[in-house]
């Protein structure tokens, strides 16, 4: 396995793909749009859980109390962190890939291999999405509540099925701006 070098370089959150047309500029735009969404999102939470863990240590040695629902919390905000910085992943292309045998093959069986893949890994991730989903729909019909926090625990359960939905519909996009652009290079 390896982190898939070919976009791992150079990549950025604010990087953008050489304009092709008005509708795969548009595609990018707004691919990139929720792929930051995501990272400011996933960064805000790493941030959140450092200052509930910082206050929670100080609470517990300075004054002999702490929060009890702060490992819940930081429980449910790792989710985040996680399957939003795998939407980002995803997005960037910077995930891990076993493409050691793919590179073997000629340029014309690598986009069949490419697309092949693509397809069924969109369809998982979308199958993950309609599978949480009815996760969500189960303990949001029967009012279940976190323990610590008290919360509705379809809420951060949400997050998996979102993610996964999100890196599905960014996968295809994706999938769509390389074709596009090797489309685009073969007419020249």
């Amino acid at each position: 396995m390896q982190v898939n070098s070919s976009s791992a370089e150079g990549s950025s959150i604010d990087q953008r793909p050489p304009q092709r047309s008005a509708v795969s500029g548009w595609v990018w735009r707004c691919g990139n749009l929720i792929s930051q969404m995501c990272w400011w999102t996933a960064s805000a939470s790493i941030l959140l859980i450092t200052f509930i863990c910082g206050i929670n240590v100080a609470r517990r040695y300075l004054f002999g109390s702490a929060w009890s629902w702060a490992e819940e919390a930081m429980l449910y905000l790792m989710i985040v962190i996680v399957f939003l910085g795998a939407v980002t992943a995803t997005w960037h292309g910077i995930h891990l890939a076993l493409d050691m045998l793919v590179k073997q093959v000629p340029p014309s069986a690598r986009r069949i291999i490419g697309g092949l893949s693509a397809t069924v890994t969109c369809g998982i991730l979308a199958l993950c999405s309609g599978v949480s989903f009815q996760v969500v729909k189960l303990l949001y019909d029967y009012n279940q509540k976190s323990q610590a926090l008290e919360i509705w625990l379809w809420i951060p359960q949400s997050m998996v099925c979102i993610s996964f939905g999100l890196m599905a519909l960014l996968g295809l996009m994706r999938f769509a701006l390389t074709e596009a652009a090797f489309q685009s290079d073969e007419g020249r």
